[in-house]
């Protein structure tokens, strides 16, 4: 709830009541990931608030603070990936995750690795069709670095 709270404050434009919502989601999302660490669910949670904060602070241009979350928010989506790789929702947070530090690090290897995952996912034909430009779009960012 209250990360849908602080979508709705972002996009009216209150940026302070946005990171407060936020915060209390990350706040909730923690101590539910550290009580009980082996609830994927419970990680996934605390990703989302990660994502969240750090979309944020791009958009309010905090680049340490977004590097800081968005890198919280990849060591997750890592470990959920690596914990169950056969959930293809984990894989597509896993390949946004890489293609999100491609961008923040200008990082060739995390693009590479984004794309990676994609291409499997749609061979397997497990990619949603509103996730498969996303290939498009990485693929001309790597032929431009």
């Amino acid at each position: 709830s209250f990360n849908k709270m602080g979508d709705l404050q972002r996009a009216l434009g209150d940026g302070a009541g946005a990171r407060r919502s936020y915060e209390s989601s990350l706040s909730i999302a923690e101590a539910l990931a550290e009580r009980e660490p082996e609830r994927a669910d419970y990680q996934r949670d605390l990703s989302v608030s990660y994502s969240r904060l750090g979309a944020l602070a791009l958009q309010e241009g905090d680049q340490a603070s977004a590097q800081h979350y968005f890198r919280a928010d990849f060591d997750v989506a890592e470990r959920l990936a690596n914990l169950e790789p056969n959930r293809v929702d984990y894989q597509c947070d896993l390949a946004i995750s890489h293609w999100t530090m491609a961008q923040l690090e200008f990082s060739a290897d995390h693009a590479t690795a984004a794309l990676r995952i994609l291409r499997r996912l749609l061979a397997a034909e497990a990619l949603d069709a509103d996730q498969q430009p996303l290939i498009a779009t990485i693929e001309a960012w790597l032929a431009a670095s």
